[in-house]
């Protein structure tokens, strides 16, 4: 829980507690503890990062977003809400480290539109569900999110909107326009706000499968 050793007071106390309920309440003191956040905050942001090519020119630095990733999850804030922030962020990345997801992609809808249906960027997915048109519609919901990222300097990376534009699919297949996975389209010519906000209510529903499976597979995965 806190990516480290115990101490030798806390092995010591572990130890020698005789409670029932001890360790119980020791994920408790561990989950209470600033370490829990820097560790999974080192986590996440690692595990984002490893998807984001670096631009040219630019070394891009993720400690304002760890740091940020840490006093979120040790202010007891859910998966959802913290994915929610970053999928809806708006400013600097200095001031607002919750922009680094978007803004280090660039606003690219195509490397937006995630990982896990990325062979349905350019045919029918082969060995799953996903159509072509489905990952574009996907793409879609980020085709007004603007982002200009200064040579030299990650820290002043701005995440801002577009006024206008839409996601073209490649292939002369036509315009994409924003619809979830599952098939709810928004109203087209939605600002760009509105579609981040969506798809980040979509995403974090309780009754979307997809997002608690991939939390819980990638923390077993991390402790075990």
């Amino acid at each position: 829980l806190c990516g480290r050793p115990p101490s030798t007071e806390e092995y010591d106390a572990f130890m020698a507690d005789t409670n029932a309920d001890k360790r119980a309440r020791a994920v408790d003191r561990l989950l209470a503890h600033d370490d829990f956040g820097r560790n999974w905050g080192n986590y996440w942001s690692d595990t984002m990062a490893a998807r984001i090519q670096p631009p040219e020119l630019t070394f891009l630095t993720y400690k304002p977003f760890k740091t940020w990733l840490a006093k979120e999850l040790n202010a007891g804030k859910s998966w959802a809400e913290i994915v929610t922030q970053i999928f809806t962020a708006q400013g600097v990345l200095e001031e607002k480290p919750e922009t680094t997801y978007i803004a280090y992609h660039q606003g690219n809808p195509i490397t937006l539109a995630g990982a896990q249906i990325g062979c349905a960027q350019c045919h029918d997915h082969p060995f799953d569900r996903w159509k072509q048109v489905e990952f574009h519609q996907t793409a879609a919901f980020f085709a007004r999110a603007a982002v200009k990222m200064p040579q030299n300097s990650s820290l002043k990376t701005a995440l801002t909107s577009k006024d206008k534009g839409e996601h073209t699919m490649p292939d002369k297949l036509g315009t994409a326009h924003p619809v979830v996975l599952t098939g709810e389209a928004l109203a087209q010519n939605a600002a760009d706000a509105e579609r981040r906000a969506a798809f980040a209510a979509w995403l974090t529903h309780p009754e979307n499968p997809w997002f608690a499976k991939t939390y819980v597979n990638r923390i077993w995965s991390r402790m075990l």
